[in-house]
């Protein structure tokens, strides 16, 4: 597999380095040696309105303040692919 350098990555994915930034990271502690972190599924980017979410992260233009049919659909992708994208970054540095 390729290795990236952060700059590489952040040039060639502004989007997701843009929505891992905007993530909330949780962090669970089950009492004995094991610690769990992972990403509130409800609130990822810390309000219910994830797709408002994303378009706010990534600047997007809204029209009436709402996402139309395409901005959902581009939403669910970038929700689809971000663990992807984490593993992939984590595994380039």
């Amino acid at each position: 597999m390729k290795k990236y350098n952060i700059e590489e990555i952040k040039n060639e994915f502004p989007d997701y380095i843009k929505l891992l930034k905007g993530l909330h990271f949780l962090h669970y502690e089950d009492g004995g040696d094991y610690v769990y972190m992972g990403v509130e599924g409800k609130r990822p980017f810390g309000n219910s309105h994830v797709a408002k979410d994303i378009a706010e992260i990534l600047e997007w233009k809204l029209l009436k303040n709402d996402l139309n049919h395409e901005q959902q659909e581009n939403c669910k992708k970038y929700l689809k692919k971000l663990p992807s994208f984490l593993n992939f970054l984590i595994r380039s540095l």
